[in-house]
């Protein structure tokens, strides 16, 4: 029953992310003369009884994320800016630790190097989006425990007048034998 019960609320919750890609990625916006505004993102980490969402106003600086090695996690990337989204990465530098799995599609990029892994978004100018969203899985694996660190970026247009804001936040990660959760530093 509780497996069930557990596919359920997956199903529900994949359907709701797949609707959210489809509104997310036909919101054509407008770029306004000046752009003051930052944009913002989210990303989401579920698994191992550990679910949490970092965002642009966490404290970066003051946590570390465990993470447990064998352990399949689900992530969920989102970005948005009222006036138009230029550019998101999520970023890992992770010596091996984890194979990410993407569900690829639009404008995203996936790439793997020995080591790390890169997830990239570019808007268009000419067909501004307000953002984008992406999902898939995060799988550890060693038997060692190993350092990393997450960067996402954003970065909007910054209206007609081009200056850009941006945000870059780094999230150090271990991954080892231990339980899945955030470390105050």
């Amino acid at each position: 029953m509780k497996t069930r019960k557990s596919m359920f609320k997956t199903i529900i919750s994949m359907s709701f992310l797949a609707f959210l890609v489809i509104v997310i990625q036909s919101c054509v916006v407008e770029v306004p003369p000046e752009d003051p505004d930052p944009p913002t993102f989210s990303f989401r980490i579920i698994g191992d009884g550990f679910d949490h969402t970092f965002t642009q106003n966490t404290n970066f600086n003051s946590i570390t994320l465990m993470l447990r090695v064998g352990v399949t996690y689900e992530f969920t990337f989102f970005g948005n800016d009222e006036g138009g989204m230029d550019h998101m990465g999520w970023y890992s530098v992770h010596s091996g630790s984890m194979v990410v799995d993407p569900s690829l599609h639009g404008e995203w990029n996936f790439s793997e190097l020995t080591g790390s892994t890169s997830l990239e978004w570019h808007g268009s100018p000419n067909d501004p989006l307000s953002g984008s969203i992406i999902t898939g899985t995060l799988t550890t694996q060693g038997n060692v425990v190993t350092n990393g660190t997450f960067r996402f970026t954003v970065e909007d247009y910054g209206g007609e007048s081009g200056r850009s804001n941006n945000i870059t936040e780094d999230l150090p990660v271990v991954f080892g034998a231990h339980t899945t959760r955030i470390r105050d530093n």
